[in-house]
């Protein structure tokens, strides 16, 4: 839509709502001479609620378009337009005097919603929140005030009618009126305290839950894999060797078979992974559980990637916190036939080995907590880590590792 349409649409939307106001002010008048109603009753009411409807609607627009600085300006600036431009304009015009009446109920509950609303907005200071917002509660509250308000209005004023003196009347004497105004601002008080008081307990279990989160953190146990560590890859007959090496008392062994579908029931060693890990939480870990698996040597290898990964850690699984252990996982896959047992894909393509790990694991402390951790860690090499002719030099790489406390 061109500039020149945008600008025609606004002068003409000005002058239909300078129209309408006119006919407004003209029915409401007319309404309020036939049923011998106030002309004040009638501006506190009808005419405020009628001249509201253009702002409200402009307010919904913005927010339904999620333009809520807009909405939020709009009330804002309408009301500083109305106080300042309009009432200095038509006092101008033609001086009008205040009522007693009005000063009493009117300008206090004024004030007082202005008040309502600035306090609303003040949630960095009240509560540290990370923003100033207006709640969904705090905005049923405001349209609370709001039904609260006008029936006290009307009554007011059909007061006056019926009686010809106002429900709260104009020769108060000094004493009561400071009295009135001490109930005013008791009233206002005791909802702003009250106010303050809920935020600061919203604060203070906010401060108390992240306390909490913070003490269930450094209690957490942490299967550390050491981003900096360089690892080896054992096949073939250094494989052999290394198996027939191992303590199973002292060191930690995950058997991870990938296995075929249907199942064929013979299996054959692929490789040997040998890794340091290090408890760096601070809670001795009894056991440590395989959930899932996910696991390639490399790329190109052949295996299915999709295919079912069986894990199982058996050995020395408890470590103390800041205790470390060497962790081996030892990888077999399912063949079809035993011509595949003497095949050796991986020690002919020894160059091309660059495992990717993803675990998820379950930690079980010494005091009878749950933990799950996430583990996802791929390989890099350079030209200084030296491959023989069955063990192979990598790098780990660590891109993931978290650890969440199991509900009960």
């Amino acid at each position: 839509m061109s500039i020149f349409l945008n600008i025609l649409f606004l002068i003409l939307g000005m002058g239909l709502l300078i129209k309408g106001a006119d006919f407004f002010v003209e029915g409401a008048s007319a309404v309020a001479k036939r049923f011998k109603i106030p002309a004040m009753l009638i501006g506190l009411t009808i005419v405020a609620i009628g001249t509201s409807l253009p702002e409200l609607s402009v307010s919904l627009a913005s927010a339904f378009k999620h333009n809520v600085d807009m909405s939020v300006g709009n009330v804002i600036g309408s009301n500083m337009m109305n106080m300042l431009l309009i009432l200095g304009i038509v006092m101008i015009i033609k001086p009008v005097p205040i009522k007693k009446s009005t000063k009493k109920i009117d300008f206090p509950f004024m004030l007082g919603i202005t008040f309502l609303l600035l306090l609303f907005s003040a949630d960095v200071i009240l509560n540290g929140s990370g923003e100033n917002a207006i709640s969904r509660t705090e905005s049923i509250l405001l349209l609370l005030v709001l039904v609260v308000f006008l029936p006290i209005i009307v009554i007011h004023i059909l007061f006056k009618i019926k009686s010809n003196c106002y429900w709260i009347q104009a020769e108060w004497d000094a004493g009561y009126m400071l009295g009135y105004f001490g109930d005013v601002l008791s009233f206002i008080g005791t909802i702003v305290l009250g106010y303050i008081a809920v935020m600061q307990t919203e604060r203070a279990n906010h401060m108390n839950q992240e306390l909490l989160n913070i003490e269930k953190s450094r209690v957490k146990p942490y299967f550390d894999i050491s981003s900096s560590q360089l690892y080896k890859i054992f096949l073939a007959e250094d494989m052999d060797e290394k198996l027939n090496e191992l303590d199973r008392n002292s060191v930690m062994i995950m058997d991870l078979l990938c296995a075929l579908n249907p199942r064929t029931g013979l299996v054959t060693d692929s490789a040997l992974i040998e890794l340091e890990v290090l408890n760096s939480g601070y809670s001795d870990i009894r056991r440590v559980m395989v959930r899932r698996a996910y696991f390639y040597l490399s790329v190109s290898e052949p295996i299915e990637y999709n295919n079912e990964k069986i894990a199982i850690i058996y050995g020395n699984t408890a470590i103390k916190s800041n205790e470390s252990r060497l962790f081996y996982i030892h990888i077999k896959r399912e063949i079809v036939d035993t011509e595949e047992l003497y095949k050796n894909w991986y020690k002919d393509n020894i160059d091309k080995i660059m495992p990717r790990m993803e675990f998820e694991l379950e930690l079980e402390t010494v005091t009878g907590n749950f933990y799950i951790e996430k583990i996802e860690c791929g390989s890099s090499w350079d030209i200084s880590m030296k491959n023989t002719n069955n063990t192979a030099t990598r790098a780990i790489g660590v891109t993931k590792i978290q650890i969440t406390e199991e509900e009960s």
